[in-house]
Parts: structure tokens; sequence; C-alpha cells
């Protein structure tokens, strides 16, 4: 059976993806998965600017003043918040997500710097988990600025406090725009980051098509949700999700960072090509592809792997961490003081003003 991929295209920079990224994978066919978009903002702006993918859900009002409109948010992720979190139900309602559905996965996709799709991402995955609804989390931070920085920094704080308050493991594709090697404009981090993400989607719609030998939607619903696997115990928390081609050893750090702990893989190959995977795990299992059009596609990427692992965001986390105490130190040092007019100034008390 095939299977399909629900993404959520959450505030200005989930829409951005995938309008120019995610759309490109939908369109891949046969051994690949089928894509369902569905879009959330709190204003139209975003979403009318690039000719959004599915349907736009705006955010409503619905604390307060129910008159007053809803228009971004400022990047104040503290402004919309509330009235975001009421309206997730209403979200779920209007694109018919009602339970879970085997094959059916869902991918959340947004940016943790803004003040409005980190939001509506965090509460969507929250109520994803109360209806056991598997889904990975693919967002994109950015430490260029103090705002950016404190966002990216709290909403993978929440998102963690989350996992763990549902006992929950959540799968984490991650990408830092200010860190992205080999760009220095925001042009080039933005097209970088966008190959990554189009690279990372095209295998990831890959392991979840519904078409492959040896690995079925129980195998990827384990890995998903690592939570439910009872032959081993995953302790909840968010866990890192990364997407290799080729050979694999324990050797290499570029296939897992510094203080990163594999957990689960599954890898993908055609035909007689070998899978060499020299990775410990808790569970690693192979499957085929059997659509020849897929295997044309990834002739020369095959084998596939996708694995999740524990402590891979510690050292981004230390970063952002130790960024926002520069942050606090820089802020306690602004201060404001009053500029004395003339002496021979002649003042309008009715309007405040000074002559």
């Amino acid at each position: 059976m095939k299977a399909k991929i629900i993404a959520h295209l959450l505030g200005g920079g989930g829409i951005n993806i995938g309008y120019h990224v995610l759309k490109k994978t939908a369109m891949l066919g046969s051994g690949f998965a089928e894509w369902e978009f569905h879009c959330a903002d709190t204003s139209r702006n975003n979403y009318d600017n690039v000719d959004g993918l599915g349907e736009l859900y705006q955010i409503k009002r619905k604390t307060n003043d129910l008159k007053l409109g809803v228009s971004g948010s400022g990047g104040d992720r503290r402004t919309l918040v509330q009235d975001i979190a009421l309206n997730i139900p209403d979200y779920l309602e209007s694109i018919g997500v009602k339970k879970k559905e085997t094959g059916v996965y869902h991918l959340i996709v947004c940016s943790l710097s803004g003040g409005t799709g980190n939001n509506i991402g965090i509460l969507l995955a929250e109520q994803l988990m109360k209806m056991d609804i598997p889904f990975i989390f693919m967002c994109v931070g950015d430490s260029s600025d103090d705002t950016k920085l404190r966002n990216t920094q709290s909403s993978l704080a929440t998102l963690s406090a989350k996992a763990v308050q549902y006992k929950k493991c959540i799968l984490v594709y991650y990408i830092n725009n200010s860190k992205i090697k080999g760009a220095t404009s925001l042009t080039e981090k933005v097209n970088k980051a966008n190959e990554s993400i189009l690279s990372a989607s095209v295998i990831l719609s890959a392991f979840l098509s519904g078409e492959n030998s040896e690995i079925d939607h129980t195998d990827m619903e384990f890995f998903i949700s690592a939570h439910k696997l009872t032959a081993a115990e995953i302790p909840a928390g968010i866990y890192s999700v990364t997407f290799h081609t080729g050979a694999i050893s324990k050797d290499d750090q570029a296939i897992l960072p510094a203080n990163a702990v594999a957990t689960m893989a599954r890898s993908l190959t055609a035909g007689n090509t070998p899978v060499e995977f020299d990775l410990r795990t808790r569970s690693h299992k192979v499957g085929y592809i059997v659509s020849e059009e897929a295997i044309e596609r990834l002739s020369n990427q095959i084998p596939l792997h996708i694995i999740s692992s524990n402590g891979a965001l510690k050292a981004e986390v230390e970063s952002l961490a130790e960024a926002n105490a520069e942050a606090l130190e820089l802020q306690k040092s602004l201060s404001n003081y009053s500029i004395e007019a003339p002496k021979q100034a002649v003042v309008d008390d009715d309007l405040g003003m000074m002559f």
C-alpha cells in the first residue's frame, strides 16, 4: 500500500520550505510516498507571496478582544501563543485529521527563530502525541541575532520538555541557517539549507513509500516513534534524525558528531548492492527498493540510510546557551539617559515640545 506524508507547513519559514523544496519531492512518483500539504499561519502574507501549497488555515483570535484580527507576531513567541493553542484542534479538524491511520505519516515543518511557526509546530506536535500519531519535526534554527537566538533555544527546550512530559521520542531534523558551511550571504545559506532539506526529504520519501520489501509500515513507525519499541527501552526526549548514502562506518565523524549515540537505523538497497553498516544501534533493519523508477532515480546513492541518535544536538544547544548568556550580559549594559534641552529653550507644556 502506497503511504502518505502529510506535511504541515507552518509560519513563513515552513511555507517557504514547502514551496521551494518539498513540492519537488512530491513529484517523484513511483517508489516514493504520496505527499499532502497544509499551511497554517497568522497572516496570509507568506502564503500569498509564494503561491502556497494546499489550503491556508489562518490562525483566528480566540482570546481577549474577539473582534481584533491576528496578523503576525513580530518575532515575539508570547504574542499569540494562547490563540495558537486554541486553534490547533480546529486546524486538525479542517484538514480531516481525526485519528492515527496506518501508512500515514506527518511532517511538521517550521522555523524555530520566529514567533509563529515554532509555536504552531510545538503545539501541533503536542496534539499529535496525544492522538498517538507518528510525526517528524523538521525545523530550521537561526542564531544571527539575539531574538532569533533566544527563540531557537527556547523552542528546542520546549519541544524537549513536551517529549518528556508525554513520555515520547520525537525525531527532529534540524539545521541552523547561521552555521551553514561554505556560505557567507543569507541567500547562499538559505540555498544550501534548502539543498540539504531536499536531499533529506527525497530519502525520507523513499523510506516512507510503503512500496519497499522487508521494511513495512510498522518498521518505520517504530523508527519514528522509538518509545513504542518493546525489545529495547528508549528514553523519552528529542532525537536527531540524519540521512546518509553509501557505506556507514562507526569511525566516520560525518555520520555522527561527538556526543551522539546511534539509537535506531533503517537501510534501503536494491538488487545485489551490499549494505555496509558498521554502527551499533538499538534496532537496525534493511529493506529493498522494488520500484524500477525509484531504483533508477536513486542509482548513484543506494544504499540509503536513515539514523536516529541521542545527544547529537548537545553541542548545538550548548553553543546557543553560551550565545544567549552573552546576549543577556549585553542587555544588562544597555541604559537610557535623558538629553537636556538648551538652558535658553522654551517649553510648550501642553504639547511636551522644547524649542
